[in-house]
């Protein structure tokens, strides 16, 4: 079997306490706004600064006990991560279309690369994602492809439908921390739809 150079996978891994993790996300904001490498990145930055700034609140509150505050923080630590996701998703696009640079263009933004070993690759590789409750999706690039289509299921039987890419891998989010998940992925190629590859699983973390 040929072996493939896959592109690098994008990791944002910020710290887990809520004041650390929001100080890791507005490194992260500051470092790619504004950014040449990024150009397209400013409304997922906007979007992202205005929950960050939410949860920046919710963290005071919860300092100054106010009734519930630690409730409220916990709850706007989602709409949070699923921003910052779509940041990671601009360097992620970035790293693609250099991925020579792949190193540099993801330390520009404060985030790190977890390369794909290069080896024999299987049909469907599945990982962790960047943040808690994603999950990343390689695929063998299959010739001619013009459109990935990306399955999950919760019991390998009932199949949901990620959104479909041009490029071999993928990231699906808002997956259930501790539950296993199963994946399968098909192409439409210029002779039609290829079959669903064998079925991966992982447990979400």
């Amino acid at each position: 079997m040929r072996q493939l150079n896959i592109p690098p996978i994008v990791l944002f891994t910020p710290r887990r306490s809520p004041a650390k993790f929001a100080a890791d996300c507005e490194a992260t904001l500051d470092a790619v706004d504004k950014n040449p490498n990024f150009p397209n990145a400013g409304t997922a930055v906007t979007t992202a600064r205005t929950a960050l700034a939410a949860y920046n609140k919710a963290i005071d509150d919860v300092n100054h006990k106010v009734p519930d505050a630690t409730t409220v923080r916990d709850d706007l630590k989602l709409p949070l991560k699923k921003a910052m996701t779509q940041v990671v998703f601009q360097v992620q696009l970035a790293v693609d279309q250099q991925p020579t640079q792949a190193a540099s263009i993801a330390a520009s933004a404060k985030m790190r690369l977890r390369k794909v070993p290069v080896r024999n690759q299987e049909p469907l590789s599945v990982a962790d994602g960047p943040l808690s409750g994603e999950v990343a999706l390689t695929a063998k690039a299959i010739p001619g492809a013009r459109t990935y289509y990306w399955e999950y299921s919760s019991n390998g039987k009932d199949w949901l439908r990620a959104p479909d890419t041009a490029q071999s891998h993928t990231i699906i989010s808002g997956l259930t921390v501790g539950q296993t998940y199963y994946f399968r992925v098909h192409a439409l190629t210029r002779k039609g739809p290829t079959d669903p590859t064998q079925i991966k699983s992982l447990v979400v973390r």
